[in-house]
């Protein structure tokens, strides 16, 4: 998995999307990968999260 491919997927987290959903959208991505970033990039989610409420790009 590329850096970028991890980043993208940390933002997709931060939007809300399952780990199921997104796996769905990236080839050769699996949901357990997803389930596994999520929890080693938490606070990361946590900061995408924060600054995309204060961009005003979600609520």
């Amino acid at each position: 998995m590329t850096a970028n491919t991890k980043l993208e997927i940390i933002k997709s987290l931060a939007y809300g999307m399952s780990p199921e959903e997104i796996a769905n959208v990236n080839d050769g991505v699996s949901a357990s990968s997803v389930k596994k970033i999520a929890a080693e990039e938490a606070a990361e989610v946590e900061a995408e999260q924060k600054y995309l409420r204060e961009m005003g790009m979600m609520e």
